[in-house]
């Protein structure tokens, strides 16, 4: 985790000016070695999976009120700045291939041997993205990858379905028709104004969230 801690703080200053070079909105960037246990979870769920194939556990995450065409544009200009070492970068278009409802533009770079995983979200995905996290620690983790949710005391297994079901016919509706949300405000505060009213609309329904 250390050697992966480094790689980040070499490769983050080469993602500066990053909005200005392709023309988009500001940009929100942050940083972050995977947690042990989100690496140890992922080896179980996926049990062909190695840790030396795990391209994720160093990610850097890049939001933004830009537009799907300005996100690929972002992309590219992601692969020019790291160019092959070793490896050539890799761009991966969850929005054309969701998985379980999560869309985005991963791009995988690698820098000085180690690999980093660059995502791409505009700020309708973030949220979505967002969103979800909170109900998987509610509703369990596994939801996040197609399984049945475990409703917490008082909710019904039938309610707890349909608010996940519900969050995939939203990240369908929003891969055309995203809500329009402004880049001045941080994607991490505008998920907490959604979620607060969602929280307090189940709850109206007899459903604590």
């Amino acid at each position: 985790m250390a050697c992966h801690m480094y790689a980040l703080e070499l490769a983050r200053p080469r993602l500066d000016g990053l909005a200005e070079a392709v023309g988009a909105a500001p940009l929100h960037v942050t940083h972050r070695p995977k947690t042990t246990t989100t690496i140890i979870e992922k080896l179980r769920r996926e049990g062909d999976m190695s840790l030396a194939r795990m391209q994720d556990l160093a990610g850097i995450r890049i939001v933004g009120a830009f537009t799907l065409t300005e996100q690929e544009r972002l992309a590219d200009e992601i692969c020019q700045r790291f160019p092959a070492d070793p490896r050539a970068p890799k761009t991966v278009d969850r929005r054309a291939d969701p998985r379980y409802g999560y869309r985005a533009v991963h791009v995988i770079v690698s820098l000085d041997g180690i690999t980093i995983e660059v995502q791409v979200r505009t700020m309708a995905q973030h949220l979505w993205a967002d969103l979800m996290e909170r109900l998987a620690d509610r509703l369990g983790r596994q939801i996040r990858y197609g399984e049945p949710p475990a409703p917490p005391p008082g909710m019904s297994q039938k309610d707890a379905q349909g608010i996940v079901n519900g969050m995939m016919a939203v990240s369908d509706e929003w891969a055309t028709k995203a809500p329009d949300i402004s880049g001045d405000e941080h994607p991490d505060r505008v998920g907490e104004q959604v979620w607060e009213a969602l929280s307090r609309i189940f709850k109206r329904s007899g459903i604590d969230l």
